[in-house]
């Protein structure tokens, strides 16, 4: 059943018209369009699920559906894969954001936890990156202030530039209520 704030939280947060009813915007200074629309929707325990996907028209990036399109769960970070490096975190609606390290600590089991800050101002989604010295082992938590959801990315694989890549597997409530995402064994389109 569709519940009308689900579309308020996520990865893509928007506020949207029902579902098959999409929202258009366009940005007067450049021209640029954006649609969006929620084709599906339900809340439970846990966090709430949206497939809500994304067009725009200034969007260089091919995504699951084509040129331009986003989907509110095809969220990524990307990184040099070590604790020094720049995050660049891609948002289901198809914003980026920049992190870079801000403090590190060791781990008893020797990994090591790092706490980014983002480069623009405004933004206080918490973003940590845990590093075991194995890249696919090492992940990132950002847990979003607003709604206190934790999202956790796992290594993906690499990049054309060689750049380490992580996609969204899990999202989890204040609780411990998961939301599980699982991938066909091409990595490019969830189960």
């Amino acid at each position: 059943m569709y519940d009308g704030g689900v579309c308020g939280k996520g990865p893509a947060a928007c506020s949207c018209s029902d579902p098959g009813l999409p929202g258009y915007w366009v940005n007067t200074a450049t021209l640029n369009l954006v649609v969006q629309d929620t084709e599906f929707a339900t809340s439970g325990l846990g966090s709430d699920v949206a497939f809500t996907r994304t067009w725009n028209s200034a969007s260089s990036e091919s995504g699951m559906f084509g040129k331009g399109w986003s989907f509110a769960y095809e969220s990524r970070m990307r990184s040099s894969g070590d604790e020094n490096g720049t995050v660049f975190y891609s948002k289901g609606s198809g914003q980026w954001e920049t992190y870079i390290p801000s403090s590190q600590v060791t781990n008893p089991d020797s990994s090591i936890t790092v706490t980014y800050q983002p480069i623009s101002k405004g933004r206080f989604d918490k973003l940590e990156g845990i590093f075991t010295g194995i890249v696919s082992q090492s992940y990132y938590l950002i847990e979003e202030k607003r709604s206190r959801l934790k999202y956790r990315y796992d290594h993906a694989g690499t990049d054309a530039e060689g750049n380490q890549v992580y996609r969204l597997t899990s999202i989890a409530d204040r609780n411990g209520n998961t939301v599980v995402l699982a991938y066909n064994g091409d990595a490019s389109w969830p189960v």
